[in-house]
C-alpha cells in the first residue's frame, strides 16, 4: 500500500513539472495571464457633478437645477420679466434707469421712432398694466387715433418680459415720413378687457429727427397737452389753441402772431464765482429772426457777449445751462451755426432769480451777488515788519477780484500777487524786490511782509494774459468781497487798507 502512494505522489509531481517546463519554454502554447496589478490611468474622467436633477438642488428655490451630461446648471422659476434674488431668494421686477425718452430718425423717406423707459408711470388717461402694444397715433393716417387689439396703425408688439415689467429698453415703430407730421404714440393693453392709453408726453424727452413736443391745442385737462410735431409742420400742428392767434408753419418750429405772446423762461443762480443761466420753455419762437433750417448738433447755444461758455443743440424741449462769471452785469444769447446767428429776442422771454430784463428790452441784466471770498489780516513780526496774510475760502482768490473788462471775465493764468501802493508800478518790473507771493492755487494763502510804513495798499493779481481793459497785467482786488480783519492797526478805508 505504502509502495502505491509513493507511486501515486511521483505522478503527480512529474506533471507539475512538465507544466511548468512548457510554461518556461515561451509562447508556444498562445496562452496570455493577466496582469494582476495594471497601472492607473494617469488622466481619469472626473467623477460627475451630477446623475439627475435631484443632485443639483440648492437653498435657492427661485432658482432650479438642471443636470445636463453630469453638470449643474440652474435657472428662475420666476415669472417672465422677474429675476430671481439669491440673496432673497425672492423673485423680484428688475430695476430701470427712471429716464423716458422717444428718439426720431429718418432716411430715405422713413422715420424710425425709438421708445426706452417705463411705460407704467408715464400714460395719460388712467392706470396701465399688460402693455401688449404701442402704435402710432397720427392725423395722417386714418383711424389711427381709435387705438383697438386690431389696429393696422404702425406698432411695435412688446415682449413677454417688457409686458411682465412695463419697461421697453429700444421699442421700435417706423412709417412713411409723409404720415408723422403731426403725431403721438398709444399703447394697447390686453388687461380687462383691453383699453389704450396714450404718451403722457409731459413726462418723456422728445428729440432728433424733426421730432419736438408741441402744444395740442386741446382743452385743459382732456389730454396730455401734447402732441410731437415735425418740421416742416402741417397747419394743424401749429394750432396752439388761442383762436385769437395766427398760426404759420416754419422749417423751424410754429410762429403764433397777435393775441398773448407766450414766453420762454430765463433764470440765473449765483454758484461760488459763477452764474448758472437756464433756459427752457422753448427757443426757437423767442428769437429775433428765425433760422430756416431746423437746428441740428452742429448748430450750438452761447452767449453772445457777456459770457463764453456754449452748449450743442439737443431740441427745441430741453432744458440748456450755461454759466458765467457772476461779475457780469449784462449779457444776451444767440443760437449759432457757421457765422449765421440768431440773437434772443429778450422781451419774449420771463427772467427770474438774479437777471431780470433790461428796461428797454435790449438785453438781459445781472446783479451781482457779492460773496465773501476770505479775509485780509495784519500782524506784526518780529522784526517790525507788517506782515498781512490772505486766506481764501473754496470761492477762491480770484472771486474776489475786480475784472474790468466789458465779459467780467476772471483772469486764465495768474502768476503772482504783488501789492499796490503810492507809485508802485504795476506789475512790478522784471528783478524788483518788491514784497509779492508766487500764484500758488486760487485757495492758497498769501503772506507779504510789509515795511510799517505803507498805508492805504491794496493787492494785485498779476496775469500776463489778461484781456485788454484798463489795467492791464492783472486784476485789483475788490475788497468788498473781503473780510480785512481789525489788527496791527490794519482796516478797511474806501478802496484800500489802512494803517491809521
Amino acid at each position: 500500500m505504502k509502495s502505491q502512494f509513493l507511486i501515486l505522489l511521483c505522478c503527480f509531481s512529474l506533471a507539475a513539472c512538465a507544466q511548468q517546463a512548457a510554461d518556461d519554454a515561451g509562447d508556444d502554447d498562445q496562452v496570455v495571464n493577466p496582469d494582476p496589478n495594471p497601472n492607473p490611468d494617469p488622466n481619469p474622467d472626473p467623477a460627475p457633478d451630477c446623475v439627475t436633477d435631484q443632485d443639483c438642488l440648492d437653498a435657492v428655490d427661485c432658482n432650479a437645477g438642471v443636470c445636463t451630461d453630469g453638470t449643474c446648471s440652474y435657472v428662475s422659476t420666476c415669472a417672465d420679466g422677474d429675476v430671481c434674488d439669491l440673496e432673497t431668494d425672492a423673485c423680484e421686477q428688475p430695476s430701470h434707469p427712471t429716464t423716458h425718452s422717444l428718439s426720431c430718425f429718418e432716411t430715405g423717406g422713413t422715420l424710425y421712432i425709438t421708445v426706452s423707459g417705463l411705460l407704467t408711470d408715464s400714460v395719460y388717461g388712467g392706470a396701465l398694466a399688460n402693455p401688449k402694444f404701442i402704435s402710432v397715433a397720427s392725423d395722417q393716417i386714418a383711424g389711427s387715433w381709435n387705438v383697438t387689439a386690431a389696429t393696422t396703425a404702425p406698432k411695435v408688439v412688446l415682449t413677454p418680459a417688457e409686458r411682465t415689467s412695463g419697461y421697453v429698453t429700444s421699442a421700435s415703430i417706423n412709417l412713411p415720413s409723409s404720415q408723422a407730421q403731426r403725431f403721438t404714440l398709444m399703447v394697447w393693453s390686453d388687461d380687462t378687457g383691453g383699453y389704450a392709453r396714450r404718451f403722457d408726453l409731459g413726462d418723456w424727452t422728445v428729440f432728433g429727427g424733426g421730432c419736438a413736443k408741441i402744444a395740442d391745442g386741446a382743452a385743459a385737462g382732456t389730454t396730455d397737452g401734447y402732441v410731437i410735431g415735425r418740421a416742416p409742420l402741417c397747419p394743424s400742428a401749429c394750432d396752439d389753441g388761442d383762436a385769437a392767434t395766427s398760426d404759420v408753419c416754419t422749417p423751424s418750429g410754429c410762429t403764433h402772431s397777435g393775441g398773448t405772446p407766450s414766453t420762454a423762461t430765463l433764470s440765473c443762480v449765483e454758484s461760488g464765482s459763477q452764474t448758472q443761466v437756464t433756459i427752457s420753455g422753448g427757443i426757437l419762437g423767442h428769437l429775433a429772426s428765425e433760422p430756416s433750417t431746423a437746428p441740428d448738433a452742429s448748430w450750438s447755444l452761447r452767449f453772445g457777449y457777456g459770457g463764453t461758455s456754449s452748449v450743442a443743440w439737443v431740441s427745441d424741449s430741453m432744458s440748456y445751462v450755461l454759466t458765467m462769471p457772476n461779475t457780469v452785469t449784462g449779457f444776451n444769447l444767440l443760437l449759432k451755426h457757421g457765422s449765421d446767428e440768431f440773437w434772443f429776442d429778450v422781451d419774449e422771454f420771463n427772467v427770474t432769480g438774479t437777471c431780470a430784463r433790461k428796461a428797454d428790452n435790449t438785453e438781459f441784466v445781472h446783479t451781482p451777488s457779492s460773496p465773501i471770498v476770505g479775509t485780509i489780516q495784519c500782524s506784526m513780526t518780529s522784526s517790525g515788519k507788517r506782515r498781512v496774510t490772505i486766506v481764501p475760502n473754496s470761492n477762491g482768490i480770484l472771486a474776489g477780484t475786480n475784472p474790468d473788462n466789458a465779459g467780467g471775465v476772471l483772469l486764465p493764468s495768474p502768476s503772482a500777487i504783488q501789492v499796490g501802493y503810492g507809485d508802485w508800478v504795476l506789475p512790478y518790473p522784471s528783478g524788483s524786490t518788491k514784497p509779492q507771493c508766487a500764484w500758488n492755487g486760487d485757495t492758497a494763502t498769501c503772506s507779504v511782509d510789509l515795511d510799517p510804513t505803507v498805508d492805504d495798499f491794496n493787492f494785485f493779481a498779476v496775469d500776463n494774459d489778461d484781456g485788454a481793459d484798463s489795467w492791464s497785467g492783472g486784476d485789483f482786488f475788490n475788497l468788498d468781497k473781503w473780510t480785512v480783519l481789525d489788527g496791527a492797526n490794519c482796516h478797511r478805508v474806501g478802496g484800500g487798507i489802512s494803517i491809521n
